[in-house]
């Protein structure tokens, strides 16, 4: 049986790292508006929901 958890939420850092991009590019989406994140302290969070949700907003074919 397989006992591992799947993490809820990720850094800037870790986010940037799964989405194959730089924490630039993360940043420039929150702040666009394309990626939510929550601040818990100093720290800026993202869940996996919202970085999945990303990644379904940059890979949609663009409409012509």
């Amino acid at each position: 049986m397989d006992d591992r958890v799947e993490k809820m939420a990720f850094s800037v850092d870790e986010a940037a790292m799964r989405a194959g991009v730089g924490r630039d590019r993360i940043y420039a989406a929150i702040r666009n508006g394309d990626l939510v994140a929550r601040k818990y302290g100093r720290r800026t969070l993202i869940t996996s929901d919202a970085l999945q949700r990303l990644h379904v907003r940059w890979t949609r074919p663009a409409a012509v």
